[in-house]
C-alpha cells in the first residue's frame, strides 16, 4: 500500500490548496474528487439508485424517494452560494460516483455555510466524508467562508466522529434527536490531520 500509483504524487493534497484531484482513502484506494457539473446527471442518478434507505435517511433525516433526493442534490450546480463535490472511482473503465458532499452558504456572501454528506453504503467507514470535508473547506475558504455547521442525527455516530476527528475546532449542541455541530475552517487543521502521504490512513 505504500507504493505510489501512477499520476499520484507522494503527499498529494498536503499543500492545503487543491480542491479537485486525487485523494487516498483509508484502505489505500485512490479516488478522484471534483466539482459536480451538468454532465454528471446520469452518474448522480446511478449513485442514488445504489443507496440504501438508511443512507438516504442519514442525509435527509427521513427516507425520501430517489427523485426527491436527486432534485435536492442537483441544485448544487445552479447556485453561486453552493459548492457540490463528487468522489469518484473508476469501475469497468468508466467513472462511478460513490460519495457527494456540498456546502450551502447561509446567505449571500455570508461567512458561514451548512455542510452535508452522502456516501454509498459499501464506502462507509473508508474516509470518504473526511477527505471531502477537507476539500470543501478549501473551496469555502477561497470563497470567503470561515465556518461550517451541520445537523447530524444522534444515531449517526460515524458522521459525528468525522467532525470530531477532522482537525478543525468543533463544538456540539445536543437536542432530543439531532446534534448541531459548528466548526471554524478559517485556518488549516493541524498537519497531522491533512491528507496523508500514500500508505497513511486518514482519521
Amino acid at each position: 500500500m505504500g507504493n505510489t500509483p501512477e499520476g499520484v504524487a507522494p503527499g498529494a493534497g498536503l499543500d492545503g490548496d487543491a480542491v479537485e484531484g486525487p485523494a487516498r482513502l483509508r484502505d489505500g484506494q485512490v479516488v478522484t474528487i471534483r466539482r459536480m457539473t451538468a454532465d454528471d446527471r446520469p452518474l448522480l442518478e446511478e449513485f442514488l439508485s445504489r443507496l440504501s434507505d438508511n443512507s438516504l435517511a442519514g442525509r435527509f433525516f427521513v427516507p425520501v424517494p430517489r427523485a426527491t433526493a436527486f432534485v435536492e442534490l442537483w441544485c448544487g450546480i445552479a447556485s453561486t452560494d453552493r459548492c457540490a463535490l463528487l468522489l469518484l472511482t473508476t469501475e469497468g473503465g468508466r467513472p462511478s460516483v460513490v460519495a457527494h458532499a456540498e456546502y450551502v452558504r447561509d446567505g449571500i456572501r455570508a461567512p458561514s455555510a451548512e455542510v452535508a454528506f452522502l456516501v454509498e453504503d459499501d464506502y462507509h467507514g473508508r474516509g470518504c466524508a473526511t477527505v471531502l470535508l477537507w476539500r470543501l473547506a478549501r473551496a469555502a475558504r477561497a470563497a470567503g467562508v470561515r465556518g461550517f455547521h451541520a445537523t447530524v442525527l444522534m444515531r449517526n455516530e460515524a458522521m459525528l466522529e468525522v467532525f470530531r476527528r477532522c482537525g478543525y475546532p468543533a463544538e456540539e449542541w445536543w437536542g432530543p434527536d439531532a446534534v448541531q455541530v459548528t466548526m471554524s475552517i478559517a485556518e488549516l487543521p493541524e498537519p497531522t490531520f491533512l491528507e496523508p502521504p500514500p500508505g497513511v490512513a486518514p482519521a
